[in-house]
C-alpha cells in the first residue's frame, strides 16, 4: 500500500529500540506490530538500547544513519524526548540537514516546549537554528501544536496521538477484578508521583482501609523500596520490576484501578492501556492528559503532589465501584474512537502524504 505511494524510497527512522522500557519504545513496538515499518518502507535505527553502552550504540547508530542517508531515502523521521534524548537526536538532525534530507521531528513529552524555551546564549542560538531546519513537526496534543507553532511559525505541526492496540489488550476470559487492589505502572521517580502515592497509602493505612498497591516499573527501584520500608508498608505495597506484555495485561484486569499521580506527562501509554482494558483510572490532569481525561467523564482526577487528595480518591474508588466502572466504560469507547492503533496509522499516512 504505502510503498506504491512512496515509490519504494526508504524513510529512515531514529528512535529507541522497540524492546526498551520507555514510552517512545512502547510506541515504536506498537507500530512495528501493526505493520508501520513494512507498509511505509521504514528503516529503523535504534539510538539507544537497554543494558547497552549508550555511547557505543549512538556511534554505531550514527554510522548506520549516514550510510542509509547516502542511499535512496528521501526523508528522515526522528523521535525525541527532552534532555539527553534531544541532545543525541540533534546529531541526527544535523546530519540530515547537511545531507539535504527532509526532516520529520516527532516530539513526545509535553515538557519539551519548556525544555527548549529554557535554552540560553549559544545553546539557544545553536539548537533553535537546528530546529528551524525541520520540515515537519509531529506532536501528541493540540496544546503542544500551538506552542511549537508559536516558536517555529510557518513550519507544519501535526498532531498524532499515541496509539493503543485495542485487540491485543482485550481479555477473552471473564474479568474478576480484586476490589481492593490498585496498580501503578511506570518509571519510579519523583516526577511520576510515586512518593506521593506511598504517602497516600500511609494515610489510608492509618485510617484502617483495606487495600494493596502493586508497583511495576524501572529506574530507582531500590530507592523506592527503601522508602516503602521506612513507612512500614511492605505488606500493603509491592514494588516490582518491569513486566512483559502478558503480565502487564493480567495486572490491568485484576486491578480495581490504575493510579497515575504524575507531576508532568505527555500522553502516557499506561493511560491508554487502562482505557483499552476498561480499568478505572485515578490520575492527575497534567500536560497532555488534559486532552485525554476529565473528572466525571472517564476518570477520577487527583491533584498533583497532594497525598491527602490521592488518599481520598482511592477511598472513593474503594466505595464506589459501579460509578468507577461506568467511567471506565466511557474511557473504553473513547479509546476505540480516538486512539485505536489502526486509526492512528491512517493519520500517519496522511501526514507523510502531505510532504
Amino acid at each position: 500500500m504505502a510503498r506504491n505511494i512512496y515509490n519504494g524510497q526508504k524513510i529512515i527512522m531514529v528512535a529507541p529500540h522497540p524492546n526498551g522500557k520507555g514510552g517512545i519504545s512502547r510506541v515504536i513496538h506498537l507500530w512495528q506490530n501493526a505493520g508501520f515499518i513494512f507498509d511505509f518502507n521504514i528503516k529503523l535505527i535504534a539510538s539507544v538500547e537497554n543494558n547497552s553502552n549508550k555511547l557505543k550504540v549512538l556511534i554505531f547508530a550514527l554510522f548506520l544513519f549516514i550510510r542509509e542517508c547516502a542511499g535512496k531515502s528521501r526523508m528522515e523521521y526522528i523521535h525525541t524526548a527532552s534532555y539527553n534524548s534531544f541532545y543525541r537526536k540533534s546529531l541526527f538532525l544535523l546530519t540530515s540537514y547537511v545531507l539535504r534530507k527532509k526532516i520529520i521531528l516527532h516530539i513526545h513529552p509535553n515538557y519539551f516546549y519548556h525544555f527548549i524555551k529554557g535554552f540560553k546564549g549559544f545553546k539557544k542560538i545553536l539548537f533553535f537554528w537546528l530546529l528551524r531546519k525541520v520540515d515537519i513537526f509531529i506532536v501528541l496534543t493540540e496544546d503542544m501544536q500551538q506552542k511549537i507553532r508559536s516558536l517555529f511559525a510557518g513550519c507544519p505541526v501535526h498532531v498524532l496521538r499515541n496509539p493503543v492496540d485495542i485487540e491485543r489488550m482485550r481479555c477473552r476470559k471473564p474479568i474478576d477484578r480484586e476490589k481492593n487492589r490498585f496498580l501503578f505502572l511506570g518509571w519510579f521517580n519523583r516526577d511520576k508521583g510515586v512518593y506521593d502515592l506511598v504517602d497516600a497509602a500511609e494515610l489510608l493505612s492509618t485510617e484502617g482501609e483495606n487495600f494493596s498497591i502493586d508497583f511495576y516499573g524501572t529506574k530507582e527501584i531500590d530507592k523506592l523500596k527503601r522508602y516503602v520500608s521506612t513507612k512500614g508498608l511492605n505488606q500493603i505495597i509491592k514494588v516490582n520490576d518491569w513486566v512483559g506484555e502478558n503480565q502487564k495485561k493480567q495486572a490491568f484486569y485484576r486491578s480495581a484501578a490504575l493510579i497515575l499521580p504524575s507531576h508532568t506527562e505527555g500522553i502516557p501509554n499506561v493511560i491508554l492501556e487502562a482505557m483499552a482494558t476498561k480499568t478505572p483510572i485515578i490520575s492527575t490532569l497534567v500536560g497532555g492528559l488534559t486532552e485525554v481525561l476529565g473528572q466525571d467523564k472517564n476518570a477520577v482526577i487527583i491533584e498533583p503532589r497532594n497525598s491527602r487528595d490521592i488518599a481520598n480518591k482511592i477511598k472513593f474508588v474503594l466505595h464506589n465501584r459501579k460509578y468507577c466502572q461506568d467511567l471506565a466504560e466511557n474511557a473504553y469507547r473513547e479509546a476505540c474512537e480516538k486512539y485505536n492503533l489502526y486509526e492512528i496509522k491512517k493519520q500517519f499516512q496522511a501526514i507523510l502524504a502531505s510532504i
